[in-house]
């Protein structure tokens, strides 16, 4: 516990944001040494009171930038109870020196219980201090107004402490939801691209094989395809970790129809893409992810998609996909909210579904 080595490199880790933060309050430290170094005392008594200043000064603003991690191998609850020991002895050793204005490191002995705990539970110690304060007070006959040195400035220390650390627990869980976001957004792009993609690989893997005796220029074609398609979709799922995907609309209309035809689906298409970058852009991801579920899901022999600047329409004749709650269909609704959109899904009254977002 008391090793060379838990003592060792006592700056590395060190947190200079939490000392300096800590710090700015140690200027009130300096009023008790200047009404001390006025005063009658002697040469002893004030040089004493300096010492004990700077050494308290000293030991509480290191405290705060290194108790997470120093001295090493400790615990925390060990920390912390090295940190405040050698701060309240400091604080009674002083009590003789500067008299009443000791009282003054009350604030100081809260803020280190208040911002350092280890436990919830220590909070106990808080009221404790603030009574040996008033009782300094009390032995030295003070006047009421000092009470702000014992109870109104150590219960502002735990206010603040308080307020921080419920900011503190905000900001902890906005960022556990971020990440819980973006977990879902590469999941969602992950799934758009690969399900895309190896269902098309799919079908033209069924065609090549299906025409591999019979037109083996053909099936050489498909096979072609496949390969590019399979390096396409490995080089989308690269971008879309890195977050930097964005896919083309008129691109995207173009992989549907050969996809669509590759299935045998006749494919009828009116395209005005949307001089919007980001619609753009969502278009190009719902034409993907329905033009995929026409194919997987719909059994259909005739799609159309239309595009105008402000919406978007994919239909067939189909089985009808209407109210699945699948993966694909959150995404695509995630996405067109993304942009200020609503997207719907309906089944035609003579069978078949439409998908449609409106900007």
């Amino acid at each position: 516990m008391f090793s060379a080595k838990a003592f060792a490199r006592p700056l590395k880790g060190f947190s200079f944001i939490n000392s300096a933060y800590a710090s700015v309050w140690l200027g009130f430290l300096a009023f008790q040494l200047w009404f001390l170094l006025r005063g009658e005392a002697s040469a002893y008594t004030k040089t004493a009171g300096v010492v004990l200043t700077f050494a308290f000064a000293l030991i509480y603003s290191f405290g705060f930038g290194a108790i997470k991690y120093y001295p090493r191998g400790w615990s925390p609850h060990q920390r912390f109870w090295g940190f405040f020991g050698l701060l309240s002895c400091l604080a009674v050793i002083a009590i003789p020196v500067f008299g009443v204005f000791a009282a003054s490191f009350v604030t100081f002995l809260v803020a280190v219980v208040a911002f350092t705990r280890p436990s919830p539970r220590l909070m106990w110690l808080v009221p404790v201090i603030c009574a040996l304060g008033c009782l300094v007070l009390l032995v030295f006959g003070a006047a009421w107004e000092y009470l702000s040195l014992t109870v109104f400035y150590p219960l502002l220390a735990v206010a603040i402490s308080w307020v921080t650390g419920a900011e503190q627990k905000r900001n902890d869980l906005q960022a556990a939801l971020d990440r819980a976001n973006q977990r879902e957004k590469i999941a969602s792009d992950v799934h758009d691209l690969l399900g895309h993609s190896l269902t098309v690989i799919n079908l033209k893997a069924e065609v090549a094989a299906r025409y591999l005796d019979r037109d083996p220029e053909l099936a050489k074609k498909e096979m072609q395809a496949v390969a590019e398609l399979a390096k396409r979709g490995l080089a989308e799922v690269r971008v879309s970790v890195a977050q930097q995907l964005g896919l083309d609309l008129d691109t995207e209309v173009d992989l549907a129809r050969d996809a669509l035809a590759s299935a045998g689906v006749r494919c009828e298409m009116a395209v005005d893409a949307p001089q919007d970058t980001d619609l753009s852009q969502v278009f190009a991801w719902i034409v993907r992810e329905a033009v995929t579920n026409v194919i997987r899901h719909a059994n259909a022999e005739h799609c159309r998609i239309e595009v105008t600047p402000k919406r978007l329409c994919i239909s067939d004749d189909g089985h009808g996909i209407a109210g699945a709650d699948g993966h694909g269909i959150a995404s695509m609704r995630r996405r067109a909210t993304e942009v200020g959109a609503n997207l719907s899904i309906s089944v035609r009254p003579e069978g078949g579904t439409v998908v449609e977002v409106q900007a």
